[in-house]
């Protein structure tokens, strides 16, 4: 397993402060780059199914 880094922002104050923070903090990180770096490249369909049939069946419907 591949080690990765974790940003942990605390804030308080209203929504909107809140919001402000963590727009500041994201700004210029690349969220595609975040995503890319973080998921796995191939997917096995079948362990995904398996999942989805014990956990949530109606989605496979």
């Amino acid at each position: 397993m591949s080690n990765f880094e974790i940003k942990v922002l605390q804030t308080r104050g209203s929504s909107y402060h809140i919001g402000q923070k963590t727009a500041d903090q994201v700004r210029n990180l690349s969220i595609l780059n975040i995503l890319k770096s973080i998921t796995k490249q191939a997917i096995n369909v079948e362990e995904m199914k398996a999942i989805y049939k014990t956990y949530a069946p109606h989605l496979l419907e």
